[in-house]
């Protein structure tokens, strides 16, 4: 996940894609508008991404777990 900021729908699918085992960090700044709070972040392309249905169902297929930092630390 290489690419905060800027993340589309498919950008986000294709990055799952390639996920290994193990806990991955996703850093995102979705956000109603592009560019707030941060100028050089696309927040509401991320924010549109993280809301598809195709993101979702990746998720599924793949038997992705989302968990929190907390769920991580408590490991």
């Amino acid at each position: 996940f290489k690419r905060t900021g800027t993340y589309s729908e498919t950008e986000m699918t294709d990055d799952l894609k390639e996920l290994k085992d193990g806990v991955t960090e996703m850093v995102v700044h979705p956000s109603l508008y592009d560019g707030v709070p941060y100028p050089q972040m696309n927040g509401e392309i991320e924010f549109r991404a993280l809301q598809s249905v195709g993101w979702r169902q990746q998720i599924e297929r793949q038997g992705v777990e989302l968990v929190t930092l907390r769920d991580v630390a408590q490991a």
